[in-house]
């Protein structure tokens, strides 16, 4: 059962640093210093202001990981030997005979299997929409900053004060001249 949860833990570290990178960028560094000030120390700072800052994206982490776990079918294959220690998927694969399926059976072990996820789901279902949300306007921002321009504002155009005559138009900071 070793075998299955380190290289799970393993596999699952790459989002879970980026989901958690990016939200723990996103609180200001001042909120840390006047903690510091406060006298807090690092584990004080770490349980009162970054974790319930980053609940979003820990739920998000925290299912996302877990629903990768829990649908695992391949890797658990390869590695597990004996029926006693098989998981989910591979227990309802069991239902499946060489010449016929027990359809009633696997449809009902199905159901059976969903409900602990969709309960946890239903329960952290804003924590998962706004933590994916936020990832997804860093991705945003990362993609911009790489090379690319990327206005979120609208475009105001206005015309240039230093020759109004010349049909300047300026956009955003810097100003084009208008054929």
């Amino acid at each position: 059962l070793l075998a299955l949860i380190l290289p799970s833990i393993a596999f699952a570290i790459p989002i879970s640093v980026l989901i958690l990178g990016n939200f723990l960028r996103d609180v200001p560094n001042e909120l840390f210093e006047s903690m510091r000030l406060d006298g807090a120390s690092d584990w004080a700072m770490m349980w009162q202001l970054a974790l319930p800052l980053v609940r979003p994206a820990v739920v998000t982490v925290g299912i996302y990981d877990a629903l990768t776990v829990w649908n695992g079918f391949l890797f658990p294959l390869i590695l597990t030997q004996s029926p006693a220690t098989r998981v989910l998927p591979l227990s309802l694969w069991t239902f499946q005979g060489e010449f016929s399926v027990n359809i009633p059976a696997v449809l009902a072990s199905v159901v059976l299997a969903t409900l602990p996820l969709l309960v946890v789901y239903v329960v952290a279902r804003r924590q998962l929409v706004s933590g994916v949300g936020e990832v997804g306007d860093a991705a945003f921002e990362l993609v911009g900053s790489v090379g690319h321009q990327i206005e979120k504002e609208p475009v105001q155009r206005r015309v240039d004060q230093r020759d109004p005559t010349a049909g300047a138009v300026c956009v955003g900071p810097t100003a084009h001249q208008v054929v």
